[in-house]
């Protein structure tokens, strides 16, 4: 893990720094700076932040190693969608023609029936 340097943010009495930021009134407050991560946090003492500041990076290194692991399983499951997709247009085309020759025969046989009854 790349370096990081965690100092102390002195707070006046209404709990602004030097520069007029508001950051209220609690524990020591620390800032912490590095390539990973920038922020402040209230800890007791610059170890906690420091350690803080680790958890935090990790943290989302393992939600950037999740995301990434989601979108391949979405990828995945696309490329599943794809294929299913192309089952049932498939299926589909099938079920029309099902229906096309259900409705000849459906003719046919009302054509045959009525020419029989006209015999009578």
């Amino acid at each position: 893990m790349a370096k990081i340097s965690v100092r102390c943010v002195r707070l006046n009495s209404g709990g602004y720094n030097s520069r007029g930021r508001y950051f209220g009134i609690g524990g020591p407050l620390y800032s912490i700076e590095g390539e990973e991560y920038y922020g402040h946090v209230r800890a007791c003492d610059r170890v906690v932040a420091a350690a803080f500041a680790r958890e935090h990076v990790r943290q989302k290194l393992r939600h950037a190693i999740c995301s990434c692991a989601y979108a391949n399983n979405i990828a995945f499951f696309a490329d599943d969608a794809k294929g299913y997709f192309a089952k049932a247009k498939a299926l589909a085309r099938d079920l029309q023609a099902l229906r096309r020759i259900v409705s000849n025969e459906a003719r046919r046989l009302q054509k045959k029936t009525s020419a029989s009854a006209k015999g009578c």
